[in-house]
C-alpha cells in the first residue's frame, strides 16, 4: 500500500523537474532587478536574458562595466538570496552601444 504524499510537494517536484521553476526565478530577476542592485545601479544597467544559468546584463558604459565586474561575486549572493540558489550562477556584463 502506498503512503499518501502532500499535493503541494508532489506538484513542487513535477515543476522542479520540468524546468519551470527555474524559469519563473530567472523572470524575478527582471522583475525586481531594482532591489537587487539598488536605484543607483538600475540606471546604467538592463537585464537583457538569462541563457543557461548566466545572466546577461547590458551596461552604459565601460567604467560601469568594470564596477560590476568586480562586484559579480556580492550580485550573485544577493541574487541567490532573493530568487533562490542555483538559479543564475554567473553574470555577463555587456557595454550599450548606443545609436548615434
Amino acid at each position: 500500500m502506498k503512503v499518501p504524499q502532500d499535493i503541494g510537494i508532489l506538484l513542487s517536484e513535477v515543476l522542479r523537474n520540468l524546468g519551470v521553476l527555474d524559469r519563473l526565478g530567472e523572470a524575478k530577476v527582471f522583475q525586481l532587478w531594482g532591489d537587487i542592485v539598488g536605484e543607483e545601479i538600475e540606471r546604467v544597467t538592463t537585464p537583457l536574458r538569462v541563457e543557461g544559468h548566466k545572466l546577461f546584463i547590458g551596461v552604459e558604459n565601460a567604467a560601469w562595466r568594470q564596477e560590476l565586474v568586480y562586484s559579480k561575486k556580492e550580485l550573485l549572493e544577493k541574487i541567490s538570496e532573493i530568487i533562490g540558489s542555483g538559479i543564475i550562477r554567473d553574470i555577463n556584463f555587456t557595454v550599450l552601444r548606443r545609436p548615434r
